[in-house]
């Protein structure tokens, strides 16, 4: 069995256990840089070849026959969609995304990698790489993960700082007194309130905080965490050919379907998606993260369904200009915005607008879970967009709530209550 095969992998050199006991290369420092040398380079990047070298040969077992022809895979897929799925009804090559309960996982150490090169004015160019530089396929997005709000001493902190920021800014422009009233309403909404400011106020007379510098100050490597990794489908760089592997997708059942790289996913369907926490370090309306913007990769096989209502495609970032915020998708009656190609193909992006017209739209937001107007499914929704699933007749969806206490995007506790009918008014006395 896969199990077997992979027995518990070594942890020298670049490797480390994260939180939940699986390993990882790369994010010593917390950076892809190349911080290698501080010993033996050699010594340190063989670690790197050796876990892609171990991730190839994991993703060709796992993957044998193009279906779950192995049990314990079947009862993994089992627990992702809460059904029974016959072995003949999936394609897992078609799988972008496997969560650290998948068969095997204590065998090969996944990657922390990193994009580099690409600015809104060169979108040819770019990479994205470890710290030796390898292609490896089973990845995670390090710049996201050494954001996480479990870096921060409460959920609450990363606000408190960009507060203060805006209050330094203020007590500068006004130093006699800030008016409240007068404020910009984009940042009454950010503060919240004016005892928010206050508050604020007080805590910058000692200095401001920025919040991205605060973050590497905090970053601790041993609290880096993703629950799962990605799955590289398509090689960046059409050369690269790790160990005879062809194709890019790592493939060897049916053939891979890319079709949503070059068309999105259709609108008004179901797809998988994933995210995590993290803090907001960026500022322009089509980077930010908020209430009216939420941020998912897409990640079919996470088992959490995302329906894309009427989506507007694009490719980028970059070029950054190519596509709009979800503010100004809103406007044009959109409901999410597809990034299909983020950073030459590192990663495939969605962003949910459907809270931009609500009056806290522009507010931050951090948390894993989406805010409470996102609907999630869990199962397999019948109208969907899922190439993995071959039978059609595999269908039994319900609709799901994230439980917050996490750092990921989950489907673990009943969704929230609708809204009950208004009390009736009170008899007059």
């Amino acid at each position: 069995g896969i199990d077997g095969r992979f027995r518990p992998s070594r942890k020298p050199g670049g490797m480390r256990l994260d939180p939940h006991g699986f390993s990882w290369v790369g994010g010593v420092d917390g950076s892809c840089s190349e911080f290698i040398g501080k010993g033996n380079r050699g010594d340190w990047c063989s670690e790197f070849r050796r876990a892609e070298e171990d991730q190839i040969a994991w993703l060709q077992q796992t993957q044998a026959g193009g279906t779950c022809a192995a049990p314990e895979v079947c009862g993994y897929l089992m627990s992702v969609y809460g059904q029974s799925i016959p072995p003949e009804s999936i394609a897992l090559e078609q799988l972008n995304f496997f969560w650290d309960s998948v068969p095997g996982r204590a065998g090969f150490a996944a990657t922390w990698q990193c994009v580099d090169g690409w600015t809104s004015e060169n979108a040819a160019s770019g990479v994205y790489y470890d710290a030796c530089h390898t292609q490896a396929p089973l990845y995670a997005s390090l710049f996201d993960a050494k954001l996480g709000l479990q870096m921060w001493p409460s959920h609450k902190a990363p606000k408190e700082c960009r507060d203060v920021a805006i209050a330094a800014r203020l007590l500068e422009r006004y130093p006699e007194g800030v008016p409240w009233g007068e404020l910009p309403s984009a940042q009454r909404e950010v503060l919240g309130s004016e005892m928010a400011l206050q508050r604020a106020l007080r805590s910058a007379a000692s200095g401001p905080c920025d919040v991205f510098r605060m973050s590497q100050q905090l970053l601790d490597p041993a609290k880096l965490l993703f629950p799962g990794f990605m799955v590289h489908r398509r090689s960046f760089d059409p050369n690269h050919n790790s160990s005879g592997v062809t194709g890019g997708h790592f493939g060897v059942g049916r053939g891979y379907n890319a079709r949503h790289y070059d068309d999105g996913v259709p609108s008004h369907t179901w797809v998988e998606v994933f995210r995590i926490s993290r803090i907001v370090n960026k500022w322009g309306d089509r980077d930010v993260s908020a209430v009216g913007q939420v941020w998912f990769w897409l990640a079919m096989g996470s088992g959490v369904w995302l329906n894309t209502g009427r989506t507007l495609v694009h490719r980028g970032p970059p070029p950054q200009d190519e596509y709009p915020s979800c503010w100004e998708a809103r406007a044009n009656g959109y409901d999410t915005i597809q990034l299909t190609r983020s950073f030459g193909g590192f990663s495939f992006e969605l962003m949910d607008c459907r809270g931009a017209d609500l009056p806290s739209g522009r507010s931050r937001w951090e948390e894993a879970c989406p805010p409470s107007h996102v609907e999630l499914r869990a199962g397999v929704p019948a109208k969907r967009y899922a190439p993995a699933f071959i039978d059609d007749a595999v269908v039994e969806e319900r609709l799901c709530g994230c439980d917050s206490s996490k750092s990921y995007l989950n489907c673990l506790v009943p969704p929230p209550s609708p809204p009950g009918p208004p009390l009736p008014p009170l008899p007059p006395p």
